[in-house]
């Protein structure tokens, strides 16, 4: 039998082991320490933000990024209905209610001209914001999310936001590294975007995430609030304030990991290319976006309904091969804590779910595994 091959897992072959000899050495292993700050200023240099604040996951900086905008109990925050169940999570910890919308079925993403029908003909406008008609419920905030790191036009989502005013999270977990008519992420004119360094992405602090912005205002709030709102040496907090802040051990790992950043970025590229390229199998859908650049954390395709191979076979035929691959997310709407939530769907997410295979994608599968991958999903 061939090894494994994982669905995607950490690359640690650069400068992790010797960094991390160095948080013990210098005994700066918590909150406080140089590959912090470092961590912090690579960030902005690879995504084009002007700041940058590391925390300890990337639902923290969902979490924080909403906080800081203001989203709060009994309101509503709009998530496509086709993510992680961190995105809806992020949204309940500040008290409000996710607002589910669907997405495109040729990008995954929420499709911008959807949602603004939904603000035109869903909500109304009064002196302290939009409301929901219906609940009567204020919306807080909308949260995009890059789908397994596909970006949404950057230019269209500026011209959204300038229509509407609204604050704006994108939940880009795993898009660092995408790119929008060869503009980075920065280019993005939102209140945050955010990023996750869980152990399967890209590029990993073992956990970990971060939250970016253009907006100074917004990030001395943001990043006052993740250390606890300490304001003096004689520990006194001016606000409420949330024990967030990512500690050196996990931001000496993340320093070796963005020194390795277009190597990474190319290998995911290189990765994706190769199985667009090579797998023949009939009535299947790679997905590219026209001027857009995704991250391809993870390289996967669409089986169509005209297929006579089911995903349950592929799941069931590449795992006797020792490949992994599984099901991916569910829609949030489905999911037990969120099946009350209010919600504009037209069932793409409810199809699209049961049609997805995601393959095999860390930045150390060599051309040999990929190969292998490539034959066995053909043979079916």
């Amino acid at each position: 039998m061939k090894k494994n091959i994982p669905l995607c897992i950490p690359n640690l072959t650069g400068n992790e082991s010797k960094y991390l000899q160095n948080c013990i050495k210098t005994t700066f292993v918590s909150s406080v320490g140089e590959y912090v700050n470092s961590f912090e200023e690579m960030l902005k240099n690879n995504t084009g933000y002007k700041y940058a604040c590391a925390v300890s996951s990337g639902t923290t900086a969902l979490h924080l990024s909403l906080d800081a905008v203001g989203a709060k109990h009994d309101e509503l925050v709009i998530v496509p209905t086709y993510s992680f169940i961190a995105s809806a999570n992020a949204v309940t910890h500040t008290g409000a209610s996710p607002f589910f919308v669907d997405i495109d079925k040729e990008t995954l993403n929420v499709d911008l001209d959807n949602l603004d029908s939904i603000l035109e003909n869903k909500f109304i406008l009064k002196e302290k914001g939009l409301f929901h008609i219906e609940s009567k419920k204020r919306l807080a905030a909308i949260m995009p999310v890059f789908c397994i790191g596909q970006p949404i036009s950057f230019e269209k989502i500026n011209e959204f936001q300038e229509k509407w005013n609204i604050p704006m999270v994108i939940d880009a977990a795993g898009a660092i590294g995408c790119e929008s008519e060869n503009k980075k992420i920065g280019h993005i004119k939102n209140g945050f975007s955010t990023i996750s360094f869980n152990g399967n992405k890209t590029f990993t602090c073992g956990g970990g995430g971060a939250l970016l912005t253009n907006d100074e205002k917004l990030f001395k709030l943001a990043s006052h609030k993740s250390k606890t709102a300490r304001a003096s040496e004689e520990y006194i907090h001016d606000m409420v304030g949330f024990n967030y802040r990512m500690t050196n051990i996990q931001a000496a790992l993340g320093v070796a990991q963005l020194e390795r950043f277009e190597e990474f970025i190319s290998k995911k590229i290189e990765i994706f290319n190769f199985y667009e390229q090579n797998i023949q199998l009939e009535n299947i859908k790679f997905i590219n976006l026209k001027d857009l650049k995704s991250s391809r954390w993870l390289s996967f395709f669409l089986i169509q309904d005209s297929s006579s191979i089911s995903p349950e076979y592929i799941f069931k035929t590449l795992n006797k091969m020792n490949i992994e691959s599984k099901p991916f997310w569910v829609p949030l709407h489905l999911q037990p804590p969120y099946k009350s939530c209010l919600k504009e769907l037209d069932g793409t997410a409810d199809k699209i779910y049961k049609q997805i295979i995601v393959l095999p994608s860390s930045t150390n599968l060599t051309l040999k595994d990929q190969r292998y991958v490539v034959e066995m999903i053909n043979k079916l």
